[in-house]
């Protein structure tokens, strides 16, 4: 989404991590993951943490102790990510229809497990 937002190309930030385009892209299909040294690459290029760059939002606790009971918060997937910001360039209209028809899947999804816990 970063690249995108910047009208970068694969090749163009490929460059800047020190990588061939063709194992950026698989970062980007979600099929590998980059490993520490390019996480920082990568945020440093775009400037921001690199909590920011995989979306981790840091798990708030009463007291400074961890604790095993405190579920933390799923990230988002890149592919929910990618939905995301597919959804966010729509005009309202389309944002409407795609909540409707999410609601419909829900729904016939709802039904198929209970038909399911039936037979």
């Amino acid at each position: 989404m970063l690249r995108e937002k910047h009208n970068l190309s694969q090749k163009e930030v490929a460059l800047v991590i020190s990588k061939s385009p063709q194992a950026y892209s698989l970062y980007e299909q979600g099929k590998r993951e980059p490993d520490i040294a390019t996480l920082m690459k990568l945020a440093d290029y775009y400037k921001i943490t690199v909590d920011e760059l995989l979306n981790h939002v840091p798990v708030k606790r009463k007291d400074k102790a961890c604790s095993t009971n405190a579920a933390p918060e799923p990230r988002l997937l890149l592919e929910e990510q990618q939905l995301i910001h597919r959804y966010r360039q729509l005009n309202p209209t389309r944002q409407s229809t795609l909540r409707d028809f999410v609601n419909y899947l829900y729904i016939q999804e709802q039904q198929d497990r209970k038909e399911q816990e039936g037979a």
